[in-house]
């Protein structure tokens, strides 16, 4: 009688102690995954916040050239790490979209991140020059696309992350601004505009 009461305190002792490890795993789980939600949710807004400033600083860059009618060798410098930076935040918050199952696969072929990509390698090709007709004309246009990624409301909204799709809106805004500008102008990829330039010559 002892023996079958002991081994049904051992049994239930084990049950017991499984049922702990068992919540103790989903308890480190769903802390593990809210840690992670809250530090992807942080890098988001800090991509995006940090996209805002940067489009900011490229209009100021783009009035004062247009202005000046010159193009120095720091603020071609600017403007090709600043375009780069804008692409590489866009890919990766399209890619993220993608992998977390926001957004279908073709989410992640962004416009607008490849034409980001263009103008910055344009601007790392050039060095401190007077801005003649041509160039100005090209760089007007950089401005106005710049502009209009500028348009995005979603880049204004402060509460950007994982609980809201404010940051799947702000990309996809970017996209659709990008398209509406190539649409407009007849064009693939605003690389098409020094192209055809650099032919001319």
């Amino acid at each position: 009688m002892n023996r079958y009461v002991n081994k049904s305190k051992i049994k239930g002792l084990f049950v017991t102690a499984l049922i702990i490890c068992l919540m103790i795993a989903a308890i480190t789980q769903y802390q593990a995954k809210a840690k992670y939600k809250s530090y992807i949710s942080s890098d988001i807004m800090q991509n995006l916040q940090s996209l805002n400033t940067i489009l900011y600083e490229n209009n100021n860059i783009y009035e004062a050239i247009l202005g000046t009618g010159a193009l120095s060798s720091d603020q071609a410098y600017l403007l090709a790490y600043n375009n780069e930076t804008i692409s590489r935040i866009i890919l990766e918050n399209a890619t993220r979209a993608v992998k977390l199952d926001y957004k279908e696969e073709d989410f992640a072929y962004s416009l607008s991140s490849l034409n980001a990509q263009k103008i910055a390698l344009f601007f790392s090709e050039i060095n401190e020059t007077i801005v003649d007709k041509e160039l100005k004309g090209i760089i007007r246009q950089f401005s106005i696309l710049n502009h209009e990624w500028l348009e995005t409301k979603e880049l204004g909204i402060q509460n950007l992350g994982l609980d809201n799709s404010n940051w799947i809106k702000a990309i996809a805004g970017l996209e659709e601004r990008t398209k509406e500008y190539l649409q407009k102008h007849n064009i693939e990829n605003i690389e098409e505009l020094w192209i055809t330039r650099t032919e001319i010559k």
